[in-house]
């Protein structure tokens, strides 16, 4: 079994780089230690880590354009309980809107092909988000954990809803990050500079248009398994859909609150009923 979360930011400082405390958040506080890999200006660099928090120390001094964290975990809790993991892969990709962004003007590339293609592929981001007239676009962090269970999907997934809100830690608060957690099997991996196809028709921005990146965070995209944001927005998604949907909030000093929609929800009918709290995308119903 497969967890895919999406950890979305619209924070545009260098403290975007703290939404990687999630990591270690989903295991409920377990040592994280692995190895990384950072891309910039068509370089990759590799590295290895122990703590999280000494990791994101020295890339909020950094400029990158991506960087992949592999964990040398073997367990993870969800609620109390324990589960076997297989994998824990997280890609951070920071918004060319964000301070963390290294821009294309500031790359020195050489004359090699696969640098050429860094380059392109870097500016098109750049030019993209300059030709829509868009000044600020969430940086996203994808985490897939291969997990070995005799739990079904929605045991794990109610597990996820009721302790995630306790563990979020107050200086978290202020990047106020949402997103959302799908389930599934293999085919919802990550993987550092590549697109997944597998994952394309759940990706938070694969579907939306450029002009509705700065509402996002106000919004959701569509509706997934688990979702997670303000409490303004997981409160409205709640009622909307009534018992289709379960919320928590517990945490009280945090703006923070996670919907689960039920395992019987018809998504379709559930998308005409959550209207007002959906943005309007490119091949998903507003």
């Amino acid at each position: 079994m497969n967890l895919y979360f999406q950890f979305l930011t619209q924070n545009q400082t260098a403290e975007a780089i703290e939404i990687l405390q999630f990591i270690p958040l989903l295991t409920e506080g377990l040592a994280i230690k692995g190895r990384t890999r950072v891309s910039a200006q068509a370089l990759t660099s590799r590295s290895t880590f122990t703590d999280i928090k000494n990791l994101i120390r020295k890339l909020r001094e950094t400029r990158f354009n991506q960087l992949e964290v592999k964990s040398e975990m073997v367990q993870m809790r969800f609620g109390g309980g324990s589960v076997d993991i297989t994998s824990l892969t997280g890609v951070f990709s920071p918004s060319p809107t964000c301070s963390l962004w290294l821009p294309t003007n500031d790359w020195k590339i050489d004359a090699e092909r696969s640098s050429r293609n860094k380059y392109m592929t870097a500016q098109n981001k750049e030019e993209f988000l300059r030709f829509h007239h868009v000044t600020r676009k969430p940086s996203i962090l994808e985490v897939a954990v291969a997990i070995s269970t005799k739990s079904s999907p929605e045991i794990i997934l109610k597990k996820c809803a009721g302790w995630f809100p306790k563990v979020l830690t107050k200086d978290l608060d202020k990047l106020k990050v949402f997103g959302c957690c799908d389930i599934g099997g293999p085919e919802l991996f990550v993987e550092f500079e590549a697109s997944v196809l597998t994952t394309e028709h759940i990706r938070v921005m694969a579907a939306v248009k450029p002009t509705a990146y700065p509402k996002l965070g106000e919004r959701f995209e569509a509706l997934h398994s688990l979702m997670f944001g303000s409490k303004r927005l997981c409160k409205g998604i709640s009622k909307a859909l009534g018992k289709e949907a379960e919320l928590h909030a517990e945490c009280s000093e945090n703006d923070f609150a996670v919907v689960r929609l039920s395992q019987s929800c018809d998504k379709e009918s559930a998308k005409r009923r959550a209207a007002n709290w959906l943005i309007k995308t490119n091949n998903r119903m507003e």
